[in-house]
């Protein structure tokens, strides 16, 4: 069988006899967007060896460092490596999905754990109160990453994306109206 009689075969079959070639190539191509999407990101988590390679700042916690909107890059540190005071990561905290990034102010050994205090550099108290209640430390085994490249603004789309929703659905009817209307009209 040729590519073009099982191009018309899958047509007619997933879309019956009415619906030309070129309607299959749109959503094969649309399709294809998707897809692209979630391989590069497959790609990032294994390439920097975890589940956030790009962090979103979302807050002014991190002046002048990291503004609003800043894209950063993060790999995962070696397993058991100890990060120095001053170092800034990126951990979760388990009451928010959110990923924090702040500087590490103080370390300590605690039998097999290493423990943490955070502090955003904008911010006039470290992160304690973030902690599990009556925890002055963070358990440095649940740091995530650890920062190596900055990307100034580009986290605006996603933070917009996620702010204004209207703007997200208005940005996927395009893209797929881009996709499915006749390249000749």
């Amino acid at each position: 069988m040729s590519s073009s009689s099982a191009k018309v075969f899958l047509t007619r079959f997933f879309f019956g006899d009415g619906v030309s070639g070129a309607y299959f190539d749109r959503v094969v191509n649309a399709a294809n967007m998707v897809l692209s999407s979630v391989l590069i990101w497959t790609i990032f988590t294994l390439v920097f060896n975890n589940n956030m390679p790009l962090v979103v700042v979302l807050s002014n916690s991190m002046e002048p460092d990291f503004i609003r909107g800043d894209l950063l890059l993060a790999v995962s540190p070696p397993p058991g490596s100890m990060f120095p005071n001053g170092e800034i990561c990126a951990y979760n905290i388990r009451t928010s999905p959110v990923p924090i990034v702040h500087r590490m102010i103080e370390t300590h050994k605690y039998g097999q754990h290493k423990l943490i205090l955070t502090k955003g550099d904008n911010n006039p108290t470290p992160d304690n109160f973030l902690y599990q209640r009556g925890e002055e430390f963070y358990y440095n085994d649940n740091v995530e990453t650890q920062l190596v490249a900055v990307l100034p603004k580009l986290g605006w789309v996603s933070i917009v994306v996620k702010e204004k929703k209207s703007v997200a659905v208005v940005f996927i009817i395009i893209l797929f109206w881009n996709s499915f209307r006749d390249p000749d009209s």
